[in-house]
C-alpha cells in the first residue's frame, strides 16, 4: 500500500473539523516523520519520495491560550499546598509566581540564582536556549534553600523529580478535587 500526498492532506482535514490545532501539530509530525522515512536514515523503510513534504503549507489558524485561574481554583491550590512541608510550597508558590515551566521548576538548582536573576540553562529549557527571569524580594526568598536544588529530595541529594505522584500529598489530593474544565 502507498501513501499518497492526497491521503496525507485528507486525513489532517479531517483532524480539522475536530481539533483545529491538534491539525496543525499532526501536518507538522505527519511532516517530520515521513521527511525521516524517505531520507537516507529511513533507508530500511524504502520510502523514495516523501509524499508529507508539502504539508507545511497547510496552516491553521490557532487561538491564543486564554485560560487563567479563577479565584476558587486558587484557593483550593494554597489551601492543598498548606498541607505540604516548607520546601514543597517554596517550589510550589514560585512555580505560581513567576509561571516558568513546572520541569523548569522541578530541577532548579539554587546556584542558577545570581544577583537576583535566575538562569535556566538551554539544556533545560523548551527552546534550548538560556532563559533569564528576574526574581522581586518575595521570588527571591522562595527561591532560597538549605540544599543544591529547589526542590531537594528528602533522603538524598538530588531534586525531588517524582514531586506530587504519592497519592496521599494534601497539595494533590486537593487539585483533584478541581471541577472539570469546560
Amino acid at each position: 500500500m502507498r501513501v499518497t500526498e492526497d491521503d496525507l492532506i485528507s486525513l489532517v482535514e479531517k483532524k480539522w473539523k475536530t481539533a483545529q490545532v491538534r491539525a496543525s501539530r499532526l501536518a507538522a509530525e505527519l511532516k517530520v516523520f515521513f521527511g525521516w522515512a524517505a531520507s537516507l536514515r529511513g533507508k530500511e523503510v524504502s520510502l523514495t519520495v516523501d509524499p508529507a513534504r508539502r504539508l507545511g503549507d497547510l496552516r491553521f489558524p490557532e487561538t491564543p491560550r486564554s485560560r487563567k485561574l479563577g479565584m476558587d481554583e486558587l484557593d483550593w491550590f494554597l489551601g492543598g499546598l498548606a498541607q505540604e512541608p516548607r520546601h514543597f510550597r517554596r517550589g510550589m508558590l514560585l512555580w505560581l509566581l513567576i509561571a516558568a515551566r513546572f520541569s523548569e521548576v522541578v530541577f532548579a538548582k539554587t546556584s542558577e540564582l545570581v544577583h537576583g536573576i535566575w538562569t535556566i540553562p538551554a539544556e533545560r529549557s523548551k527552546n534550548g536556549q538560556a532563559h533569564r527571569i528576574a526574581l522581586a524580594p518575595w521570588g527571591l526568598r522562595l527561591f532560597h534553600s538549605n540544599s543544591e536544588w529547589l526542590f531537594p529530595a528528602e533522603k538524598v541529594e538530588r531534586p525531588r523529580h517524582k514531586v506530587g505522584t504519592k497519592p496521599e500529598i494534601g497539595f494533590w489530593r486537593a487539585w483533584k478535587k478541581w471541577p472539570d474544565d469546560d
